[in-house]
């Protein structure tokens, strides 16, 4: 029978309490949490935000216009604060808690000078990551400042929104931790908003590319920038405190390429749908004319005077069923389609924070006359349409512009 693996050789956990729990009325429960996974064993690194309302104290204090370097020197306090309180807190239990803030020689967070937003640097992160690494292996547990960075050259930054899951999951990214708990007061991510809609289910398990798209789309309980971090060895497991334990309500696990480009391997048509009132109208039974012939549907843009369908089948027959189901019942004026187009798609976890992407992608295209039918963009994909005969060509021509990135 195997045995219990020895303390060195547990996998680490990062645990990131937020604020919307880093309360003092919480910080006994927070402090028994940590107490008792400590002592089981576990190898930990603790990420804090700042106590609630504290950076909004600080926001408000600042002259309206401030340049964003120099508010940026001043909005980490919060978390800088949080993380040497909760470390003195835990050494007087006898818990060998080390704070780690941007102040610290061992400061792991390393980013641009986008002030206001920065971006961590990954390699540098690494790099500078070892001296945690360092303090874990002695046997202590580092409570680190979430929200805040620092450039290569010692300027303070901060992370944007939710910049404290990005500290946890770039740290995890760089620790070759297995896990990520994230502490918050809404405890999981749910089907809707649990503040506006009635009996919402909670989300047990969910893969990236969909917890991304509900980010994006306005679930506040984690952020697309954090994600984008994540990597396949890594789960994301969002919690709440409860009784003074944590309690994992949902599981985010997967990975998106960092970039990757695909050809379809079957033709395209692209149907337009030109409304007689507006376009809501047209929806429901252009799905269905398309899947009475036989067709599927790939995507759909809508426009204020019709829609734009994307779709696999028979031409023909597509075209004639939708001509009957919306122009014949008079709720389209008329329907027109491009038949024998490819799909070229790229996907990848930086596309939407990548600004002049889509220029870039289709610039060669039409340095080389390739005409462009269609193009979409939607999240961490973007989906060009060109004609089937040049589909190569173009494919070899999109995934050269990609250059080193791919």
């Amino acid at each position: 029978m195997l045995g219990r693996l020895r303390w060195y050789e547990e996998p680490i956990s990062v645990i990131k309490f937020g604020g919307s729990i880093l309360e003092l009325r919480n910080l006994e429960i927070i402090l028994k949490v940590i107490e008792g996974l400590y002592k089981n064993g576990k190898r930990l690194v603790i990420v804090v935000s700042a106590f609630r309302g504290f950076t909004d104290s600080l926001l408000a204090s600042l002259p309206e216009g401030i340049n964003p370097e120099h508010a940026d020197s001043v909005l980490p306090l919060g978390e800088v604060i949080s993380a040497r309180l909760v470390a003195s807190a835990l050494k007087s239990r006898g818990i060998p808690a080390v704070y780690v803030d941007p102040f610290s020689d061992t400061w792991p967070i390393i980013t641009d000078e986008n002030f206001g937003n920065a971006n961590p640097l990954l390699e540098e992160c690494k790099k500078a990551s070892r001296g945690l690494l360092r303090l874990i292996n002695e046997g202590k547990v580092p409570v680190v400042a979430g929200y805040a960075g620092k450039t290569v050259t010692g300027k303070l930054t901060t992370l944007g929104r939710g910049g404290s899951d990005t500290t946890a999951i770039v740290l995890a990214r760089c620790l070759g931790a297995y896990e990520v708990l994230l502490v918050k007061d809404v405890g999981g991510i749910y089907s809707s908003d649990p503040k506006i809609v009635k009996s919402p289910r909670v989300l047990e398990k969910i893969g990236i590319e969909e917890a991304i798209m509900l980010c994006k789309g306005g679930a506040r309980v984690l952020h697309p920038k954090a994600l984008k971090y994540l990597d396949g060895n890594i789960r994301i497991k969002v919690a709440e405190l409860k009784e003074s334990n944590i309690v994992v309500r949902s599981v985010v696990s997967g990975n998106l390429p960092k970039l990757s480009i695909e050809l379809s391997d079957e033709k395209i048509s692209i149907f337009t749908i030109i409304a007689l009132n507006g376009a809501e109208n047209l929806i429901e039974p252009a799905l269905s004319a398309i899947r009475e012939a036989g067709g599927d549907v790939v995507s759909i843009s809508t426009l204020e005077k019709g829609l734009i369908i994307y779709g696999k089948g028979d031409f023909n027959p597509i075209l004639s069923s939708l001509h009957n189901r919306l122009v014949n019942k008079g709720v389209a004026i008329a329907t027109s389609g491009i038949k024998d187009l490819a799909l070229i798609s790229v996907r990848g976890k930086e596309l939407d924070v990548t600004p002049g992407v889509v220029y870039e992608l289709l610039k060669p295209l039409a340095k080389e006359g390739i005409n462009v039918y269609g193009v979409q963009t939607v999240l961490s994909r973007i989906a060009i349409f060109v004609d089937w005969e040049l589909r190569e060509r173009a494919y070899n021509l999109v995934r050269t512009s990609l250059g080193e990135r791919y």
